[in-house]
């Protein structure tokens, strides 16, 4: 992917993709709004992170770095894992997420291993 802004607009055309696939209503907004798209009203944020190589013990291990994450402005967040594996997309409430950063009207940065954690939103 040439740049996270436009990896990230061709991911969140994916995800809206996705959602009226199965039939939902959704609105994109995309670009400065606080939220992504709101699908059958609920406002969904989508993040997308690249893989960071990490070595240990000979293996090599993935660490991933959402940015700009504030739990108060969605409802659900769309978490895309990139990897030279290929993708892999979960979904998780916002307040779980407010949990993990410890926070929920400030914008902070999410970072994991390869313990890629939430919902899958679609097998």
């Amino acid at each position: 992917f040439p740049s996270h802004d436009k990896r990230g607009g061709v991911l969140e055309r994916m995800v809206r993709d996705y959602y009226k696939s199965i039939g939902k209503n959704v609105v994109h907004y995309g670009g400065n709004a606080s939220f992504d798209m709101m699908v059958d009203n609920r406002k969904i944020e989508v993040k997308s992170a690249l893989a960071r190589p990490q070595r240990s013990k000979g293996k090599v291990a993935y660490s991933y770095h959402f940015q700009h994450i504030c739990p108060n402005n969605f409802h659900t967040l769309i978490m895309i894992f990139v990897s030279p594996e290929g993708i892999e997309v979960r979904s998780m409430d916002s307040r779980t997420v407010a949990k993990y950063l410890g926070a929920k009207k400030k914008h902070k940065s999410l970072r994991m291993s390869k313990k890629i954690f939430g919902k899958r939103l679609a097998a």
